[in-house]
Order: structure tokens, then C-alpha cells, then sequence
């Protein structure tokens, strides 16, 4: 959003990030719980050819969920830092 307008430098695109990273956070959690929380529905459920989808799929989803947010808490402090060098740079006469 931010970079369309040319605007990526400033403290707001920085947030951005760390609300995508909060929120990947956050279904992990939901994804963690649900994992404990229905495990032992899964076992009745789950039979023939779903057996190893079932187990599978919450791993999946909580694998991804936490690259996301180590992939967005690494953008969150390279735009810091390039929004530190930016504003120093921009004091200098």
C-alpha cells in the first residue's frame, strides 16, 4: 500500500509489517490450540485415504504461518534501519 505512493520510508509501512507479523502470530496460536484441542477428534474421523492429510494440514499451516512472521519481523527491522539512514542522511547538510 505504502509503496505505491512512494511513501515506504516512514513509520507506517514499518507497522505494516509488524501487523502482518502480529497476525501470523496470532493464527499460529489459533493453529497450536486447535492441534492439542482436536487431536483426539482427528482419530475418529480421519480414516482411509484422509489419514494423513488430516495430522498434515494444521503442520502446514503453522510451519508457513511462522516463516511469515520471521520473514516479516526481518522486513520490519531492515525498514527501521533504512528509515534511520534515511532520516540521517536527509539532517545532513
Amino acid at each position: 500500500m505504502y509503496e505505491t505512493r512512494n511513501n515506504i520510508f516512514f513509520k507506517n509501512s514499518c507497522y505494516s509489517y509488524w501487523n502482518s507479523g502480529c497476525c501470523s502470530v496470532y493464527i499460529l496460536a489459533a493453529f497450536i490450540c486447535r492441534l492439542f484441542a482436536l487431536s483426539g477428534f482427528n482419530r475418529h474421523v480421519c480414516s482411509g485415504d484422509t489419514v494423513f492429510l488430516c495430522p498434515a494440514l494444521p503442520f502446514i499451516i503453522i510451519f508457513s504461518s511462522s516463516v511469515i512472521a520471521v520473514f516479516a519481523a526481518v522486513l520490519q527491522r531492515l525498514l527501521k534501519e533504512a528509515i534511520d539512514i534515511k532520516t540521517e542522511n536527509d539532517l545532513t547538510v
